[in-house]
């Protein structure tokens, strides 16, 4: 039948989803330790005062030469 074995696909889903909330709970920064780590990282990097949120400025466009009369 198409649908033998459904709920095993359903179990499994929901087993990867608790097993992906609980590496990201466990192993990634909290809010406080990643804005830490943001400025240290800015402070090795030399830009000094910028926001660790924002985002990087765009290069501007290179200069286009005027036409020739």
């Amino acid at each position: 039948s198409f649908l033998q074995g459904d709920q095993w696909a359903y179990v499994a889903g929901m087993a990867a989803i608790a097993l992906g909330a609980a590496v990201v709970f466990f192993l990634f920064p909290k809010r406080k330790d990643e804005i830490r780590l943001l400025e240290e990282y800015a402070a090795e990097d030399g830009s000094s005062g910028a926001d660790p949120g924002a985002a990087p400025e765009a290069p501007s466009p290179p200069e286009t030469p005027a036409p020739a009369t």
